[in-house]
């Protein structure tokens, strides 16, 4: 994916069928469009496993992720979106200690509502049912929080949401300061 695509609208201008969206602008997992996006990320993907494994992960992502994801609170998060941007960049440069750090990171999702308030949306599918890597999930939304906030407006109104499908599936807001980037960075130099 070439990344940053700004796709309008929830629902574009594609037409019903055409962009793998029923006319609700619902995600239709049996639709070519969809196959089509699941084969090829499979594909580069999963490059290294053979054949059986490729066709257990676009099973999975097919019959799985895609139906969770198309009830999800993110689609419907996206649907009411004014602009959606997928894979946005976002990244910022932090003073710690006397030293310039470079932080960059790709926002699954950033949305901008119709009320003004921005969502930074980050998607992981669950292949267990485990959150051991929660706090570095919600490290990871504090971070983009704290860069969207550099390249827009200190004081943007913005949510963060971590959607999980798979084996598990949970919308969970972020919860750590974006301060918790400073202090991150700081033990990090040490």
């Amino acid at each position: 994916d070439d990344g940053g695509g700004n796709t309008g609208g929830a629902g574009g201008d594609a037409g019903e069928g055409n962009d793998g969206t029923d006319a609700d602008g619902v995600i239709d997992p049996t639709s070519e469009a969809v196959a089509s996006v699941v084969r090829e990320r499979v594909r580069r993907g999963a490059a290294a496993a053979d054949p059986d494994e490729r066709a257990a992960i676009r099973s999975f992502v097919t019959d799985t992720v895609l139906p969770q994801f198309a009830t999800s609170a993110l689609a419907d998060r996206l649907r009411r979106a004014e602009t959606v941007y997928a894979e946005a960049p976002l990244e910022g440069v932090i003073r710690v200690d006397g030293v310039e750090v470079e932080v960059p990171g790709t926002a699954d999702f950033l949305l901008r509502m119709p009320d003004d308030r921005w969502v930074v949306e980050d998607v992981k599918v669950a292949l267990a049912d485990d959150d051991a890597a929660e706090p570095r999930y919600q490290l990871q939304l504090a971070t983009y929080v704290w860069a969207l906030r550099r390249q827009v407006d200190e004081e943007a109104d913005v949510d963060a949401w971590l959607s999980m499908f798979g084996v598990r599936t949970e919308a969970t807001p972020w919860r750590l300061s974006t301060n918790a980037v400073s202090a991150m960075l700081r033990a990090f130099l040490d």
